[in-house]
């Protein structure tokens, strides 16, 4: 990952563009959705350029950029359409330790601004690392045509809620309530009658999931085969996905615990007995253990009161590739021979 993914807080932070033509007019219209204070240098400025000026959504100087003119800024983007403009600015932030874009230049700068699907707060960022922009533009269609409208009103709605959700027990329980209110339920709810309506469905589901939610845990036993997470059951990755605590022995790929919950707490053992298991469940953890070589922990977890699944199928074996043959329908078979 030569790019790492971060969201950047630009409240009241100041961004600086040198450039006022149209390379500069795509990045602006993204730094303007948020809260930095933007400053432009450029000589003859855009139509729009002004007119945003105008509007005082930004600050213009119709000039070039010179040395002093990047004081305390977080960010800058070198957007000059002009490789010789380009480098000279861009170095001039180089040297006073501020991050630089180079617009359509990867190899010049230190960060790269993606695709972006906008539900604010809700917010995608696609990137390929600027080896395929258009593929990331693509991405960003499909999206766009994928998620509601109403996604952003929701998580809002739903911010408004968490210090009731915190009520919940923690785990598996309070991710369930919210991915249930995220659902099409919640998105139905807000469509039928706005904010009051989700509102009312929010509360409605925190009673349920309060009169159901379980302080037990449960055990999760699965084996892993050959290591290729490409062919692990939907169980399987479901199970890793809601896991609080992921205990693994050391022939575990990497690719496979790469599909764990990003929260869940992972641990490489050489091997583990079911109390040590029963223990963390008993507190109401939702435990996966992943095994090349089974332990068989079964009986001793059948004689406890801990609900558990033994799933060491959870690897789908490949199938087989079908071979036609003209002379034959059936296959991998050889073609019959007629006798003489």
């Amino acid at each position: 990952m030569r790019h790492f993914p971060i969201f950047l807080s630009l409240d009241d932070q100041r961004v600086v563009v040198s450039g006022a033509q149209a390379c500069a007019i795509a990045k602006l219209r993204l730094l303007l959705k948020t809260a930095a204070h933007i400053d432009v240098y450029g000589a003859n400025p855009a139509p729009q350029i002004l007119h945003w000026a105008d509007q005082g959504k930004l600050t213009l100087t119709p000039r070039a950029l010179a040395q002093d003119d990047i004081a305390e800024a977080a960010l800058f983007y070198a957007a000059n359409d002009n490789t010789t403009e380009d480098t000279r600015v861009a170095g001039i932030a180089r040297a006073a330790g501020i991050l630089v874009n180079v617009v359509d230049d990867l190899d010049a700068s230190q960060f790269i601004t993606p695709a972006i699907v906008d539900r604010t707060p809700v917010t995608i960022a696609i990137g390929t690392q600027g080896a395929a922009p258009v593929l990331a533009r693509q991405i960003k269609q499909q999206l766009e045509e994928t998620l509601p409208t109403s996604l952003g009103a929701l998580a809002r709605i739903g911010q408004s809620f968490r210090a009731t959700a915190q009520k919940l027990p923690s785990g598996l329980a309070r991710r369930e309530f919210w991915a249930q209110f995220y659902s099409q339920r919640g998105i139905d709810a807000y469509a039928k009658g706005g904010v009051p309506a989700a509102l009312a469905f929010l509360n409605t589901l925190f009673s349920q999931t309060q009169n159901k939610a379980s302080k037990t845990g449960h055990i999760w036993l699965l084996g892993t085969g050959s290591g290729d997470a490409e062919l692990l059951s939907l169980k399987a990755r479901n199970a890793l996905h809601d896991a609080d605590i992921v205990v693994h022995d050391t022939q575990t790929t990497h690719e496979i615990l790469e599909l764990a919950r990003r929260e869940a707490d992972i641990f490489a053992v050489q091997s583990i007995t079911a109390d040590a298991l029963i223990q963390q469940a008993q507190a109401g953890k939702q435990i996966v253990y992943l095994q090349a070589s089974r332990d068989d922990l079964s009986a001793a977890l059948k004689a406890s009161t801990i609900p558990y699944t033994d799933i060491h199928a959870a690897v789908v074996a490949p199938t087989q590739p079908y071979r036609h043959d003209n002379n034959n329908t059936q296959p991998n078979n050889k073609p019959k021979t007629e006798q003489a």
